[in-house]
């Protein structure tokens, strides 16, 4: 990276202001003065010495970036602009205008030059407060303040009047970028986080806030627009940090270290890529000149909060502490700034839940640092390097709920990441981005801290096959996930004779590792119990602690794992792109881009991936009166999702552990000790492995997975239409409707790939059909009404968003309460009628109404302090849900050949005696849980004490206590019955009844909100 920016280096050295002659191509009006002439003709002259000396330098360092950027990855706006137009009392262009930008945010202040038509264009801007200061000979200096926050481009135009005017016209303004934006966009600076009770201060949680953001992903993920839950990108100071395989936020960070979290809703920037939901930006802080930091402890124990009604155990009264400091300052004032961060959790208590309802203890220790350093060369080339690492150890900890507290694992989590960005005004018109990241996570999950049990899937009370450590590897094989990114944008800003044009170039790189074959247990063998329909086979929990086993023959799966060396897989996306902002008048805008991606995998044994697409993105902003006062803002989009990397290593072994299935079929082995399965001597060890004893099935994963060499990555086409009010200058109203359908989205066929023979570990062979992964025609389509805004007063803010949704079709993918990913389309499709599988309707993330209003009120009390009160009002429509359940097919000989018609017609492995898939009652989605609402209220009192603000604040979540029931297991039966007809398999219609345990919670998260507590205290300074 330093070889790349040695000529950069050297041009700095060389011209210590930044050689920026912005006004040498100017013609300076002669109103404007002797002095502003000359100053006009020295930039020139010294600009036709610096072009032709230096460009070819810059050229080379042109050339040597983009070069660069073909061996790593993706860019992400990580700063923000000021444009404007500079006039006179009578409404003429003002060339020549002194135009100073002063801010804490700016390591060196920066200057502008207004051209030859009035206007001016500060580019690459730290977020942050700024005061612009308008000066010219022969004219009255006026001032305005404004905030610029990520990826804003404000607009500041000033008027400034002759010295003969007697009227004091300095004026001082505020104002918000919020209306600048194409698109639906919120930020959320540290200041207005830290006033709410918002608990979760990490990227995800700030985004829990934003507008069309629902919950309906895999894992309680969320959902931007309608998008599955794994389609958004999570980006931090320039690196991509959502997880390869499931998206979500990854990466390694201090909350305290949080400057500013950016939400993308709609409307986005070609420079953004791999999502079809949305985006999630943040930034760290940089330090200033001064030296300033913070201190703080969070306090919470399970003991202040109330009880969930699902927990039968008693809970945990232990104080929890966790410990977050920051520190920043000069190295060298107004050259080089520090800033460092660290979180301590010293090892505290933790509860977990079994799947009984019961508690048990485990223990978490976590350390987190961040190191930055930011250096102005000149005042226009910043360099910063940024480096965060988070080490993790947990015990008791589990993936799902245990079935009993025998087979609780242990975990380490080390995660770092390194970003390395450069920002450079290379002139009045071009300037250049560079940035740099590797992040990496690697996770150890139970191994021999686990105590080399096999058993680890076991049948808890009601016959639910409870997984512990299932979908992770063990000590032996961690699980690896990481990106290498890198990206360059070019910025080019040109004001010709129809208006001024704002164009951007830029590349991008982004290589996703993941890597570790998801082993499940320490043994090699894994072992569920009434795995073949059996309802006998079953786990005892004696009243003296020891644990039993009730294992009948025909009714226990017994899966072997193939140790295969360590392999990693990589998925890289490659991506051009341009765009142009095109302002020909005070009242059009126009915003067109263009980009290109390159998908390509090289984590496939026999398949491989290679596509590409385009993303044409348009929007046409029209501003009423030409004042930036009322915009409305038209918007065509098209978004490229990504291959995530769970689909693209399905056809190997990186995390899908190759397993070999075994029915055993010896003598029953009944109230058989733990202790018994882990000795190998053991009479019942032996007897559950020997070869004699074991029925072959299949061999599993990657035997029996594909995918398809043609596949392209899912997209989104988006249509919005959007208008703006300001509030003055303290506040803006804004509504959206948009639309988006979702296409080429990503299932799998059974036997797609037709069949396959495989070999057994313990000897035998079978014909299985292949999961093959490819696009299927399943719609998935989303219709928002978004109202947001906010306002402020002197010693108040309120903000919000009302948001009105409908997510309609058949594509699920990841969802709650509904069939997952790979078991609706092309399941037994000759089974029966494909309509019971694949009916449209509501989807989950499908909302009604969802609201989020939130504010603040400070009341000062002079030198004893202040007190705010922040508050956060939650209403939500319930989620959706379908009658689902399996309908059993028996294997039988219809037509008395001795052949298993069922098996037969289905070509299932010998030995599986049902098959089933997913039957839907009437339209999906079809049943909605009931509504969630509630209020959390957060009191922060700050003591002020010179350079020291000492506070303590309380949150309290769900003031309401919402312990109604909110969700619960949704679990029907359904039979079916089938025939020969004229050669083909028909099921007749199954015959939906309501299990036993329907409408009943089973979990922690089918109730509504809890109330909870946390106290937090601290101090804050400013030397």
């Amino acid at each position: 990276m330093l070889n790349v920016l040695a000529p950069l280096l050297s041009y700095a050295r060389l011209h210590p202001t930044g050689g920026l002659p912005m006004q040498g191509d100017l013609e300076p009006r002669a109103a404007a003065g002797a002095a502003v002439a000359s100053h006009g003709a020295l930039s020139c002259r010294y600009f036709t010495t610096w072009r032709s000396t230096l460009r070819p330098k810059l050229l080379w360092a042109y050339a040597l970036i983009f070069l660069f950027t073909t061996s790593l990855a993706a860019q992400s706006q990580q700063t923000g602009s000021i444009v404007g137009t500079v006039s006179d009392g009578d409404q003429g262009a003002l060339p020549g205008v002194q135009i100073e930008l002063f801010s804490e945010a700016l390591i060196r202040n920066r200057t502008a030059v207004s051209n030859g038509k009035g206007n001016y264009a500060a580019a690459l801007l730290p977020p942050g407060q700024y005061e612009l200061s308008f000066t010219m000979t022969g004219f009255k200096t006026v001032k305005h303040m404004v905030v610029v926050g990520i990826g804003r481009t404000v607009r500041v135009d000033a008027e400034l009047v002759p010295d003969t005017v007697h009227e004091a016209l300095s004026v001082v303004s505020t104002k918000t970028g919020a209306l600048e934006a194409d698109g639906l966009a919120v930020n959320f600076d540290t200041e207005t986080v830290n006033k709410l009770p918002i608990l979760n201060r990490r990227l995800s949680g700030v985004l829990s806030n934003a507008p069309a953001v629902t919950r309906g992903g895999a894992g309680g993920r969320h959902t931007i627009t309608g998008a599955v839950g794994r389609d958004n990108q999570f980006l931090l100071n320039g690196a991509n940090i959502s997880d390869p395989a499931w998206g979500g936020d990854l990466a390694p960070y201090i909350e305290d270290a949080i400057q500013e979290t950016q939400v993308l809703v709609s409307g986005t920037s070609v420079r953004y890529g791999g999502f079809t939901g949305g985006v999630v930006n943040g930034i760290t802080k940089s330090g200033s000149n001064r030296f300033a930091g913070t201190l703080r402890i969070e306090l919470e124990n399970d003991d202040w909060n109330a009880r969930n009604p699902f927990l039968s155990g008693e809970q945990t009264n232990d104080v929890q502490k966790a410990y977050q400091a920051t520190l920043g300052g000069p190295i060298i004032k107004d050259r080089l700034w520090f800033f460092v961060a660290t979180k301590v959790l010293p090892t505290s208590d933790r509860t977990g839940v079994l799947a009984t309802g019961d508690t048990y203890a485990g223990s978490l220790t976590n350390d987190q640092y961040e190191g930055k350093l930011s250096w102005a060369m000149t005042p226009m080339h910043t360099v910063s390097v940024d480096y965060n690492l988070h080490d993790t150890k947990e015990s008791g900890w589990a993936f799902l709920r245990p079935a009993s507290p025998d087979i609780i694992a242990n975990r380490e989590d080390s995660r770092d990441m390194l970003a390395i960005n450069y920002a450079g005004v290379l002139n009045d018109r071009w300037s250049l981005e560079v940035s740099a990241t590797d992040f990496e996570t690697v996770s150890h999950y139970g191994g021999d801290p686990n105590g080399g049990y096999v058993i680890t899937d076991e049948i808890a009370d009601g016959g639910v096959v409870i997984d512990n450590n299932m979908f992770f590897g063990n000590w032996a094989s961690p699980s690896v996930r990481g990106k290498e990114t890198l990206g360059v944008d070019v910025n080019y800003f040109h004001d010709g004779g129809f208006g001024t044009h704002d164009l951007h170039f830029g590349l991008q790189y982004v290589n996703s590792v993941t890597g570790g074959l998801n082993r499940q247990t320490p043994t090699g063998g894994l072992i569920k119990l009434g795995r073949y329909g059996g309802t006998r086979s079953h786990i005892l929990w004696e009243s003296d602690g020891t644990t039993y086993y009730d294992m009948y023959s025909g009714e226990v799966q017994v899966l072997l794992e193939k140790y295969l060396p360590d392999v990693h897989g990589e998925n890289q996306i490659t991506s051009f792109y341009v765009e142009d902002q095109w302002t020909p008048n005070q009242h059009w805008r126009v915003l067109a881009g263009l980009r290109y991606d390159r998908f390509r995998s090289n984590a496939y044994i026999s398949d491989n991936v290679s596509a590409q697409d385009l993303s044409p993105r348009v929007s046409v902003t029209y501003d009423w009166k030409g004042n930036h006062d009322l915009k409305i803002i038209g918007a065509v989009a098209k978004y490229v999702g990504r291959m995530h990397d769970d689909v693209a290593n399905a056809g190997n072994p990186v995390g899908n552990q190759p397993m070999t299935e075994y029915r055993y079929i010896g003598p029953d082995l009944l109230h058989v000790t733990r202790d018994a399965f882990n000795d190998p001597q053991s009479a019942a060890y032996q007897t559950l492995f020997d070869p004699d004893n074991l029925q072959f099935i299949g061999d599993g994963d990657p035997a029996t997975r594909a995918v398809d060499p043609n596949m392209k990555p899912p997209y989104a086409l988006e249509y919005t239409i959007t208008a703006k009010k300001a509030l003055g200058s303290r506040g803006h109203i804004e509504t959206s409707f948009l639309v988006k359908d979702y296409k080429r989205n990503i299932d799998t066929l059974i036997g797609g790939q037709g069949q396959v023979v495989t070999e057994g570990v313990l000897g035998g062979s079978s014909t299985v059909d292949r999961t093959y992964w490819t696009n299927v025609p399943l719609k998935r389509t989303y219709q928002g009404l978004i109202l947001a805004g906010a306002f402020s007063g002197l010693n108040w803010d309120v903000g919000g968003n009302l948001s009105y949704t409908r997510v309609r079709g058949n594509y699920e993918s990841e969802a709650w309460y509904s069939p997952n990913t790979g078991t609706i389309y092309g399941d037994y499709v000759g089974s029966y009628d494909p309509a019971y599988a694949l009916p449209e309707g509501r989807l989950p993330g499908d909302v009604p109404l969802r609201a989020r209003i939130f504010g603040s009120y400070r009341f000062e009390w002079r030198q004893y302090g202040s007190l705010v009160l922040g508050g956060l009002a939650r209403y939500e429509s319930g989620a959706v849900y379908s009658y689902t359940a399996p309908i059993v097919l028996e294997g039988r000989d219809v037509d008395g050949d001795g052949v298993d018609d069922t098996r037969a017609y289905l070509g299932t492995a010998p030995g599986a005696y049902f098959q089933w898939a997913y039957f839907f009652d009437g339209e999906r989605g079809n049943q909605r849980f009931p509504s969630n609402y509630d209020l959390d209220l957060g009191m922060t009192y700050n003591l002020p004490m010179r350079r020291f603000d000492a506070w303590v604040k309380l949150d309290v979540i769900s003031v309401l206590n919402q312990k109604r029931v909110s969700g619960w297991s949704t679990r029907v039966n359904s039979y079916g019955t089938f025939h020969n007809a004229d050669g083909n398999l028909v099921v007749n219609e199954p015959v939906l009844t309501l299990n036993d345990q329907y409408r009943k919670p089973s979990s922690l998260g089918h109730y509504g909100s809890i109330r909870s507590y946390r106290l937090s205290a601290g101090f804050r300074f400013d030397l």
